[in-house]
């Protein structure tokens, strides 16, 4: 049985009770996050009317491979907003597209975001 309030969990085990504080966000993903909201922050372009961020600039916080992108605001930008538009621009359309939102050889999550991009490519 679990009871949380604000403050405080109660962890009711058959045997003993024990209260303790939420867990915080370890250290690494608060660098993490902030490292790629500096990089999403510094990138300069130039947008179309109608064209969406890509999710790495939309939402720079939620890490790759985290909940966020597979339930929430995340997922539903993910679905309802960027992949129906990845997904309606052609191949050279979509190199176009990566090229001007990539953020370098410094972006942690570059090559998991590149893959994530050709796994979901409009298959014409």
């Amino acid at each position: 049985m679990l009871i949380g309030c604000f403050d405080e969990i109660e962890i009711i085990w058959p045997f003993a009770m024990e209260t303790r504080k939420p867990d915080v966000t370890p250290d690494w993903v608060v660098e993490k996050q902030t490292r790629a909201q500096a990089l999403a922050d510094g990138l300069i372009f130039e947008r179309k009317e109608g064209e969406p961020l890509p999710p790495w600039i939309e939402k720079p916080r939620i890490l790759l491979g985290s909940i966020g992108w597979r339930m929430g605001a995340g997922e539903t930008y993910l679905h309802e907003v960027f992949f129906p538009f990845w997904q309606s621009l052609t191949e050279r359309e979509q190199d176009g597209y990566w090229k001007k939102f990539d953020l370098g050889p410094r972006w942690e999550d570059r090559s998991r975001w590149m893959n994530a991009l050709d796994f979901n490519r409009a298959k014409n």
